[in-house]
């Protein structure tokens, strides 16, 4: 992604997949409820913002214009809001997921959805089919017998189940991630307080944020200024061993990052899954690592 004040990465999903990332925190929002238009009058922006803000309302115009066309409510991949980010359409994300899907039969990749703006999972799974993904999701249905379980890679592999999904908000979530506090700041970085209990699959969030001002309106942005000591290897390991510490059995399957490109996070992840560090060029990686996108 090009930077902007709500940006949470530098490269493109493309990009990511083919650094090792496998799995992905999409924000989708509703972009007719991100009216651009009163947030710019309201704030009177100085030229600088203005600039910032200017190329995302295009897009913004663009994408709502011809859903409107088609009577298909838009979804867009948006971060903190439309009016600051909008990245596009998530359709043409899934496209680029689809194409190194296609071409790496032995990855498995995860998408965990904030879904801002509570869209349906027809509406989403609508997406999957449009762009030819849909035979490759994950049926939890396929392993239900006597009860659901969790298959091996290499089974979900075998049986082509290689893109799974989660969603915070969608009646068919079965609550099946525990995780930590995604309320951090670069002081609080490295506690462990858990959002939820009892549930198989760990999400470990190791990003901060801060607030800053535009005029009289404060929001929300990626901490940018201590990446390097965030995304550490001592700052993720430390995080780790506290919740080690509380919670039994507590290593991460999925970890959370804002710009996974700083510091040393591929090698600290293989630290911690007792495996040699190897580049995107000689993938062996079992241990996902979650790239935030907006």
């Amino acid at each position: 992604m090009n930077r902007n004040l709500a940006s949470n990465q530098h490269n493109s999903i493309k990009k990511q997949l083919e650094d090792g990332i496998s799995v992905l925190m999409l924000d989708l929002h509703n972009p007719e409820k991100n009216s651009i238009k009163p947030i710019i009058d309201s704030l009177k922006l100085k030229n600088e913002i203005v600039d910032i803000v200017q190329s995302f309302s295009e897009k913004f115009a663009e994408s709502f214009s011809s859903a409107k066309k088609t009577n298909e409510q838009a979804i867009q991949l948006c971060h903190t809001s439309c009016a600051l980010l909008n990245a596009g359409k998530l359709e043409l994300f899934l496209l680029d997921i689809k194409t190194f899907m296609d071409q790496n039969k032995n990855e498995v990749i995860t998408i965990i959805f904030e879904n801002y703006d509570n869209f349906s999972s027809d509406e989403i799974i609508s997406r999957f089919i449009k762009v030819g993904l849909y035979d490759y999701l994950f049926d939890y249905k396929n392993y239900s017998q006597p009860k659901f379980y969790w298959p091996d890679l290499k089974t979900m592999i075998k049986d082509n189940n290689r893109l799974v999904l989660f969603s915070d908000k969608l009646k068919e979530n079965t609550n099946d991630t525990l995780e930590t506090s995604f309320n951090n700041t670069a002081e609080t970085i490295t506690e462990c307080k858990l959002a939820n209990s009892n549930t198989k699959l760990k999400l470990l969030n190791h990003f901060a944020s801060k607030f800053i001002n535009i005029d009289i309106v404060k929001i929300q942005v990626p901490e940018t200024n201590k990446l390097i000591e965030l995304n550490s290897r001592q700052s993720i390991l430390t995080q780790v061993q506290k919740c080690e510490n509380e919670y039994t059995d507590f290593l991460p399957n999925f970890i959370v990052v804002d710009f996974y490109d700083v510091g040393r996070l591929l090698e600290t992840v293989s630290v911690l899954n007792n495996v040699t560090f190897k580049t995107s060029k000689d993938r062996n990686n079992t241990f996902p690592i979650i790239s935030k996108i907006s």
